[in-house]
């Protein structure tokens, strides 16, 4: 999660600053350092 923290922080402070995306836009993505939530998410979707 720390490693892509930055990136996550830029698109909220720029991006949805700048009103080019909404708040629940954040809300599409997930991040995540553990290999098993991210199959569970990947899998989650594929149902």
């Amino acid at each position: 999660n720390d490693y892509w923290q930055g990136l996550v922080d830029w698109v909220h402070a720029k991006v949805v600053g700048e009103g080019k995306a909404s708040p629940a836009d954040l809300e599409l993505f997930h991040v995540t350092d553990d290999v098993d939530e991210t199959v569970a998410l990947v899998t989650k979707e594929l149902d």
